[in-house]
């Protein structure tokens, strides 16, 4: 025996139509399904036959949907999974690139170039322009090869110093 109510109900449910649509036939009609009994039962069955018809098809439609929208969730899910990479590496690749400027920014402040001017104004033209005079001093060169560097070194001396001298202002007008 079958315990399950909702099956219970449901054989209730074609017995009671079954009674009913047997005491609406005629004894004609009674004697005929009497012999002919397989014949009547595919006639009344006929309707549950089409409703689980019908309704396999919706199963089988929402089935097909529900694979559909699967792929489609998992088509979504890996394009998200992409785009989370994606986002991840960008944002690491930032911040390498932002420790990055902090270290230039460090690196190359105003004072840095400053610094680094001095360092190479004495060692390119003010060392060698002491050079020049104890050369010449010591006579080991002429007047005019003298005049000649002398000039020249001066020259670029004085011409990095006010560029050092610019980088001070800047310094002192932007702290």
């Amino acid at each position: 025996m079958n315990n399950n109510p909702s099956q219970k109900q449901e054989e209730d449910s074609v017995v009671n139509e079954l009674m009913k649509d047997l005491s609406n036939k005629s004894i004609e009609e009674l004697i005929y399904i009497n012999f002919n009994q397989d014949e009547y039962i595919f006639d009344f069955a006929k309707k549950q036959r089409e409703r689980n018809q019908q309704l396999f098809q919706e199963v089988t439609e929402l089935s097909n949907i529900t694979e559909s929208l699967k792929n489609e969730y998992e088509s979504m899910k890996t394009s998200i999974s992409d785009f989370k990479t994606k986002y991840e590496e960008s944002e690491k690749e930032l911040r390498e690139l932002y420790n990055q400027k902090e270290i230039i920014d460090g690196k190359f402040t105003v004072e840095a170039l400053i610094e680094e001017m001095k360092k190479n104004i004495d060692e390119n033209y003010q060392k060698p322009r002491q050079k020049l005079v104890n050369e010449f001093n010591n006579k080991l060169i002429d007047f005019d090869k003298f005049k000649e560097n002398f000039k020249d070194l001066s020259m670029k001396y004085h011409y990095h110093n006010i560029i050092k001298e610019k980088l001070n202002l800047y310094k002192n007008i932007n702290p």
